[in-house]
């Protein structure tokens, strides 16, 4: 073995000139394959295998959200009053909500539809696509929501401005108090409505935020409406504020379960309907067009349960959709035989 001379490789000027040379020449394949192999340690890496795209993300929250307001619309626009049956003629405020209905339905159906094709095209990956199906959805249903808080809004008017004249006649406090708190919940459900018409058209989410928190406080406006009403219709001797109750009771009360408010309030109100104290229909041209509620139907719509007799439109379009549509999007243009072949 020899010993080590002191002369490193690029001592000779003639040995660094030839490898400059080389790499000159081949600069750029060497940068290409670098580049291959670092592309393809990355794309190999177990944290590139489990990444998603941010679409996938944003257009799975946003069908969750778009589903979620469907469900919540197909309650008040399910509640709308039913045709009659036996071929009755209906009254002229039926006439309204029927008509509402069939309007509603129709947007409520095409919204229902665009849904649905927004979930397929998703599953697809095309989430373009997806977006606009969903934006178009959004667009009908914000319209759908905006006209059930007007309808709502009138309504109740109407309910608590049929309640106001006996509860001032007969000066009940508690009746007085609740009538109150309707018309406070009442006003603030047309301020949610006001705020929701002014914001951009394109902003669907804001539009439903607010929309959907005028129906919350408008349905609480008429809870307080129907309490006020049985309220002023109980007779004294009824009440519980004016019950006897002994000092047994107080130490050996009942075992009795208390039901729950939405059970307790549906019994008060079928019983003053049944020995006619409460009438169960009321009726009004005050808001410039027939308006007709029925008590029971109200109640029940503002616990957010769909009536028992009345379908339920949100599963019945669904199961409607005509996905011959969906592929008839999906076919190519049919070219004319005459034209040109290129």
């Amino acid at each position: 073995m020899q010993p080590f001379s002191g002369k490193f490789f690029f001592a000779s000027r003639r040995r660094f000139s030839l490898f400059w040379i080389f790499a000159l020449t081949h600069a750029r394949s060497l940068a290409v394959t670098l580049l291959w192999t670092l592309a393809a340690l990355l794309a190999t890496s177990p944290a590139s295998l489990g990444a998603e795209s941010p679409d996938f993300s944003n257009m799975g929250e946003l069908l969750k959200t778009n589903r979620e307001d469907l469900e919540f619309l197909n309650v008040p626009v399910s509640n709308l009053p039913l045709t009659p049956e036996n071929g009755k003629e209906p009254s002229e405020g039926l006439k309204t909500g029927l008509a509402l209905k069939e309007k509603l339905s129709e947007k409520m159906k095409l919204s229902v539809e665009h849904d649905f094709f927004a979930g397929i095209y998703y599953l697809q990956g095309q989430y373009g696509h997806t977006y606009r199906e969903l934006s178009t959805s959004r667009d009908l249903m914000q319209q759908i929501y905006k006209e059930i808080l007007e309808y709502y809004i009138d309504g109740t008017w109407v309910l608590l401005e049929s309640a106001a004249p006996i509860i001032l006649r007969t000066q009940d406090s508690k009746s007085k108090h609740l009538l109150q708190l309707g018309f406070r919940d009442l006003e603030s459900a047309r301020l949610f409505h006001q705020r929701g018409a002014n914001i951009g058209k394109k902003l669907h989410t804001n539009q439903i935020n607010f929309y959907r928190e005028g129906i919350k406080r408008v349905r609480r406006a008429r809870r307080f409406g129907i309490l006020a009403i049985l309220e002023s219709r109980t007779p004294l001797e009824e009440k519980k504020e004016y019950q006897y109750v002994s000092f047994d009771d107080i130490r050996n009360p009942a075992n009795t379960e208390n039901p729950k408010e939405y059970n307790r309030v549906l019994d008060r109100l079928v019983g003053l309907i049944s020995r006619q104290l409460v009438e169960a229909q009321i009726t009004s041209s005050t808001r410039g067009y027939p308006i007709e509620l029925d008590l029971i139907d109200m109640h029940q719509d503002n616990f957010g349960a769909i009536i028992p007799d009345h379908p339920h439109l949100l599963n019945r379009m669904l199961s409607e959709v005509e996905t011959a549509k969906f592929h008839e999007r999906q076919k190519l243009p049919k070219r004319s035989r005459n034209s040109p072949s290129p």
